[in-house]
This record gives C-alpha cells, structure tokens and sequence, in this order.
C-alpha cells in the first residue's frame, strides 16, 4: 500500500515538473515577449503619425469662429476683455439722465394727475363781482340809491334763488343803512329768476355795534353792487 503511494507521488511530481517545463519554454522561448512588443508600439505610431501631421494642412485665416455667449453682466468676450455696457437702462429716454426719478406714467385708460399748478390753473376764476365778494370785505357801490335803506333779519345761501317780497318783505327790520356806509362783508347774495342779484346778506360795525342781515340789491330800476377790496376802507 505505501509503494503504490509512493508511485503515486513520483508519477504527479514528475507529470507537473514537465507540464512546468514545457510552458516555461512555450511562453519564454516561442515569439516576442508581451512586454517587448508593446514596446515597440510608441515608435510604430509615432511614425505612422508624423505623417498626417505634417500634411494636415493649416487652418483657414479667414474662418469665421463663432461668436462666444456672453456672460451674464453684459460684457461682450470675443477675446477682448470685457466693455462696461453704454446703454441706457430699458424705460428711460436717450437725454435722460440715469438715477432719477421718472414722472408717474397714468395707467392705461386714466388721465395724468394734474400737478399743483395745473390745479390752480384748472380752478375757474370768479367771473361775477358777486362771486368774488363772497367771504370777503367789498367796497359798496350805490349807484343811483339816495338816503338809506332797510336791514333786515334773514341769511342766505349764495347763488339761491331769491324773490325779496315773498321771502324778506315780511322780515323783522333791524336798523337802516346809511348810503354813508362805505363796505360790506359779503356772507351771500341772492339771485333773482333774470340771474342777477336782488339782495345779500352782509355784515357790517356801525358805532362799535356788529350788524348782520339782508339787504335788499335792487330798488325798482336801481341797482346796488359792490367791488372785492384788498383792505376795508375806513
């Protein structure tokens, strides 16, 4: 049993030590390493390449390159450095200065807000000395009225129509006004159906005495009017 063991052995040991043998010499002996011949790559290609390279010809003056995108910021690269940007911000006009404030634009379908003058411009002027006497102090005119003539109690909103007879003739009378009496201060005038005055409610200081009522403007074909006056005559 060992002997046959040992033979055995012998017959493995001696089958591996000839397969070692003949690979050893196959791969060692048979052709080129692997190492060498890829050593022999570089020189290969270096002169199957330094022919294409010699004649690939130039690239053309004249081709066009295109353009490169330009980076946010608005500088143009173009192998250039870049410009600072000259135009003007979207919105504003070329002759406008950048950094100030535009006019409010009206929104579509309104009209432009008026400006304080516009305003003042727009706001009509008193066309009639009785428009213009209201609130203020005004120089009485008599015309063709001699003597005086009744005050008597009563107000009166500006501009409303007025008959005398029916709305004052019946009034309690206060005093009369001398046709000495130089101003009035105008609180309203009443207008007649024609749309001219036929009385006013005025105020006046008679021997330190405040008085305030309605006269009456027009005295059958005489008329009563007064003028605005920067200051009262005294």
């Amino acid at each position: 049993m060992k002997k046959q063991l040992i033979i055995a052995i012998a017959v493995f040991a001696v089958g591996f030590a000839v397969g070692y043998g003949i690979t050893w010499l196959l791969v060692s002996g048979g052709g080129p390493s692997e190492p060498s011949a890829r050593a022999e790559v570089p020189s290969t290609l270096k002169s199957k390449d330094a022919a294409p390279a010699a004649a690939k010809p130039a690239p053309r003056a004249d081709a066009a390159k295109p353009a490169a995108k330009p980076e946010a910021g608005g500088a143009d690269e173009i192998g250039t450095a870049p410009v600072a940007s000259t135009k003007a911000p979207a919105g504003t006009s070329a002759g406008a200065k950048v950094g100030t404030k535009p006019a409010a634009a009206a929104a579509p379908g309104e009209m432009p807000r008026p400006t304080g003058q516009d305003v003042a411009a727009a706001k009509p002027k008193p066309t009639t000395w009785w428009d213009s006497c209201v609130g203020k102090t005004c120089a009485v005119d008599w015309g063709e009225v001699r003597g005086g003539i009744s005050i008597r109690k009563g107000t009166i909103k500006h501009g409303a129509r007025v008959d005398w007879k029916l709305r004052f003739g019946g009034a309690a009378r206060i005093e009369t006004v001398k046709t000495t009496q130089k101003t009035f201060t105008v609180h309203g005038v009443g207008l007649g159906l024609d749309g001219l005055p036929t009385c006013a409610e005025v105020e006046y200081t008679r021997r330190g005495k405040t008085v305030r009522g309605i006269v009456a403007l027009k005295l059958g074909s005489k008329r009563i009017s007064m003028n605005p006056i920067a200051t009262p005559v005294p």
